[in-house]
């Protein structure tokens, strides 16, 4: 594949995320006085965004409009520092980012998290790699699976739809590439199962960083690991 520039997705693709937003999520339900939830059932809750964490973690007879507001901007006081709890890299993601820096292939991030948060993210777990662009949850832009932020990227980059891929863990970040006309690489690794991910009919699938070099290499039509 004759790539230029690679746009990750950031939660269940870069880093390890999950124990922060059950940290503080539980953290806000609990001042709350409402029940809290285990760590499998955030796997579920992400993918959209924070206040969509908010939504899901709430009985449904909570979840009023105004209500949520509250409670996310609550969120968002807790995680902006409880969000390096228990965060870090997945295994072989440091080489991956190597291989892809490489091969002379740029480096962006398109994530529906707040988009000071992801940029803290980024400066500390992804300070070794040059991300030329982090493009997080914005009041004016809308969260994936539009394709705006990535779009933006790529208008910003001089990047086209046949010189980029896409790296993500959800449905959503399938559908997002897909609404830009990129290509998508789907991690089994992150935050959805292998079954989970085949219901969105992903271009392809690999289980480990290093693989996404292999497809790049190959090209999607040549590799396999499904």
């Amino acid at each position: 594949m004759d790539m230029d520039l690679a746009v990750f997705d950031l939660d269940g693709t870069l880093v390890a995320s999950l124990e922060g937003i059950q940290y503080s999520m539980n953290k806000v339900l609990m001042e709350n006085d409402f029940p809290t939830h285990d760590l499998e059932s955030y796997r579920l809750f992400v993918g959209d965004g924070l206040k969509m964490v908010v939504v899901r973690s709430l009985p449904l007879e909570y979840r009023d409009p105004k209500y949520i507001e509250t409670l996310y901007a609550q969120l968002l006081d807790v995680y902006s520092s409880g969000y390096a709890f228990g965060m870090h890299l997945y295994p072989e993601m440091a080489e991956a980012l190597d291989g892809l820096v490489e091969r002379k292939i740029r480096l962006a991030v398109n994530t529906n998290k707040n988009q000071n948060i992801a940029q803290r993210i980024v400066d500390t777990y992804l300070k070794d790699w040059p991300i030329l662009r982090v493009a997080g949850s914005l009041a004016d832009r809308p969260k994936k699976p539009d394709p705006a932020g990535l779009l933006a990227i790529m208008t910003e980059l001089k990047a086209t739809a046949a010189n980029t891929i896409y790296i993500g863990d959800t449905a959503v970040d399938i559908n997002t590439a897909r609404n830009a006309g990129v290509p998508c690489i789907s991690v089994t690794y992150g935050f959805r199962t292998r079954q989970e991910l085949m219901t969105a009919h992903p271009d392809i699938l690999v289980d480990s960083p290093q693989k996404i070099l292999q497809v790049i290499d190959k090209g999607i039509s040549a590799f396999n690991d499904s």
